[in-house]
């Protein structure tokens, strides 16, 4: 609230000090809101389980229908999402207050206010998801398209396809020290006075029982014969064999990562089914 609010909007210039009687003051007030709320769960639910749900389920559909929009729908876009957050909060925040209302004066059965506001809440909230989801593609399609530059890598549909995608070198396509061209040291000069030309170096020799292969040379360490990593060896291979994996697992991501997505999004849905139909 200090930062967010109270400094971006309400008083630009205020210090430290002021931001934290501020802070005090709201949260005091925060504590009152909270004591003068409790009269109100009891008037909703007498079980705290089914307020809390009632609660969660005016409050959730907008949410739920930017999130999944924004990443299964590559045409969804902000001033939509704006326009699905408004609307669904205030057909939320609409109904608690009304089931409060008629929870205080209760209407008459069988009237239009006791359909509106003491039906089931889950008859609610998948009410207001449906219409969160209406406003969502509705105003997306009135809307401009959004630019591919802002969508690459962040919806399912668009990762990896609406900019083409760089190829990146694996590890075991580097050249290795062997085989990469290292620029000569600079010679002394000679009697001359001149800069004599450099010879080429040498390659390291391996101790006696050791070999040099290309991820030895890789890796700056030698392997022996007989197997094993000697010195800080072991761990610098197994680093090396990490980094190999981790480059495989990325490119294969990156490559199929629009179904690696969209799966996630079915079994995060499958499971809310299940959910609500075990609740059911």
């Amino acid at each position: 609230f200090c930062l967010d609010l109270y400094r971006a909007h309400v008083h630009p210039s205020a210090s430290e000090a002021e931001l934290v009687h501020v802070g005090r003051a709201f949260c005091v007030l925060l504590a009152a809101v909270t004591l003068a709320w409790l009269p109100v769960i009891t008037l909703l639910s007498d079980q705290v389980f089914i307020y809390i749900q009632s609660v969660s389920m005016y409050l959730a559909p907008p949410i739920v229908t930017v999130y999944f929009g924004g990443v299964l729908w590559r045409r969804a876009t902000a001033e939509a999402a704006t326009a699905t957050f408004c609307l669904g909060y205030a057909l939320g925040v609409g109904r608690l207050v009304g089931e409060i209302l008629c929870k205080l004066s209760p209407p008459r059965p069988a009237s239009l206010p006791a359909l509106l506001f003491l039906s089931n809440y889950l008859y609610a909230g998948f009410v207001i998801f449906l219409l969160c989801v209406t406003t969502l593609v509705l105003a997306s399609l009135a809307s401009p398209c959004p630019p591919p530059s802002q969508l690459d890598g962040l919806t399912a549909a668009c990762s990896g396809k609406c900019l083409p995608r760089v190829a990146t070198p694996r590890l075991k396509d580097l050249p290795t020290t062997r085989d990469a061209e290292l620029p000569l040291p600079a010679a002394p000069p000679n009697d001359e006075g001149c800069a004599g030309s450099a010879a080429p170096a040498a390659a390291p020799a391996a101790p006696e029982g050791m070999q040099l292969d290309d991820d030895a040379i890789r890796l700056g360490t030698t392997r022996s014969r007989a197997g094993g990593w000697r010195g800080g060896g072991a761990c610098r291979a197994c680093c090396y064999t990490a980094r190999a994996a981790y480059s495989r697992l990325d490119s294969w991501v990156g490559e199929h990562s629009h179904a690696v997505g969209a799966a996630l999004s079915a079994g995060i849905v499958a499971m809310y089914c299940v959910l609500i139909g075990v609740w059911l």
